[in-house]
Order: structure tokens, then C-alpha cells, then sequence
């Protein structure tokens, strides 16, 4: 009785309370005057919430929401909105996170590939820039031997152009 009574009614500020609809409100008097013992006769043996509640509400139906109208069955009350908390829905949303999971792993391990490409690319490209270091230092070492005084003065450099002249 009282998950009903919590479930189709609400505590207003002023102490009253206020019910979803008049027939919620007049099962719920009908259950509370079956409990209530001043009503039943003196032989009669009370009435307890459950069985009052039976009594105005019905034996519990296999595949139905208590309390939630004739029409809904599980399937109904949990496929409403966002959120679902049915079997089938809870499955499709691992079925979704699943797959999120997979692509997340494609896109690390592509970016672990291009990452390894990239690091080949720079160690290529060091390598390089060693070996340009290397002939850079040749060239500087050859052309201070050529520039040294050892063959002779400037000016028999210039003698040189000027034979080629004739």
C-alpha cells in the first residue's frame, strides 16, 4: 500500500497531499478502510495491507508493471525514453560501447603506425644531416689545403689565368 501510495501521490508544502488521478485516490481509501479494524466486524479477522491491496488491485500478472495501468506490460515500461533499462536495451548499449572500444583501438593503433613512420622518417633524416656534416667538414678541411701557400704566392695563381688567355 504504501509503495502505491508513494508511486500515485505526492506531499504538498501545506501537509495535504495530492494524488495523479481520483481513482488512485479512492483505491487507496478502499484499501486503508479494509485495514482500518474499527470497520470490520468484531469476529472477523483483520485485514493486512497486502491482502487489502490484493483485494482492490488484483493478483500480481506475470509480464505486467504494478501499478502502472493495464496496458503496460515490461517491455513497454522499460523502452520508454532515453536510457532504456531493459535486457535488449542495456545489451545494445554494450553492443554500441563494444564497438566505440574497437574503433578507439583502430585509431591507437594507426596512430602507433604513423608514429612509428614518423620516427624512421627522423632518424633517416638525421642520418642524412650526419653524413652532409661529415662531407661539409671534407670540404672545409680539402679547401684549407688547397688555400694554404705551399704551391706558391697569389700571384702565380694569376699567371696561371693569364696563360690561359693566350
Amino acid at each position: 500500500m504504501e509503495v502505491f501510495k508513494m508511486g500515485r501521490s505526492k506531499d504538498l508544502p501545506d501537509g495535504t497531499q495530492q494524488w495523479v488521478d481520483d481513482e488512485s485516490n479512492d483505491r487507496f481509501e478502499r484499501m486503508t478502510q479494509m485495514t482500518t479494524h474499527s470497520l470490520q466486524s468484531d469476529d472477523a479477522a483483520p485485514v493486512s495491507a497486502e491482502d487489502a491491496f490484493i483485494a482492490v488491485m488484483g493478483r500480481d500478472r506475470p509480464g505486467r508493471v504494478r501499478c502502472a495501468g493495464k496496458a503496460e506490460t515490461l517491455r513497454t515500461w522499460y523502452r520508454r525514453g532515453e536510457g532504456s533499462s531493459s535486457a535488449g536495451g542495456c545489451h545494445t548499449q554494450v553492443q554500441q560501447l563494444q564497438q566505440q572500444l574497437q574503433d578507439q583501438n583502430k585509431k591507437m593503433e594507426e596512430m602507433s603506425a604513423e608514429r612509428s613512420r614518423d620516427r624512421q622518417e627522423l632518424e633517416h633524416i638525421r642520418t642524412q644531416m650526419l653524413e652532409m656534416q661529415a662531407l661539409m667538414k671534407k670540404l672545409v678541411a680539402q679547401s684549407s689545403h688547397m688555400s694554404s701557400p705551399a704551391s706558391g704566392s697569389d700571384e702565380s695563381i694569376d699567371d696561371y689565368d693569364d696563360d690561359d688567355d693566350d
